[in-house]
């Protein structure tokens, strides 16, 4: 059986490595959280997966990492353009 807890205790403050959906996901949910479920990319997840994944990165924190490939990959995915670029309020 896996021991989440054990593993989120034993790699705390240690950073976290970000894939490319779930930064399309953080990149869309940080910009404008109501749009998590109307965006192409994101219509898998919901706000609520959005705020796990705030809560475990800055668990996870302080360093989020991602690969030259995983940001060439989010720049492709996401395709916000005009008011979207800017941050709303949530």
């Amino acid at each position: 059986m896996l021991d989440v807890p054990g593993l989120l205790r034993k790699h705390r403050g240690k950073g976290v490595l970000v894939d490319a959906n779930l930064l399309v996901l953080l990149l869309v949910g940080t910009v404008n959280r109501r749009r998590i479920g109307d965006f192409k990319r994101t219509q898998s997840f919901t706000a609520e997966d959005f705020d796990l994944l705030r809560k475990l990165i800055a668990h996870l924190g302080p360093r989020m990492v991602a690969t030259p490939h995983v940001l060439s990959q989010v720049s492709d995915l996401t395709d916000l353009k005009g008011r979207e670029l800017c941050r709303q309020e949530r």
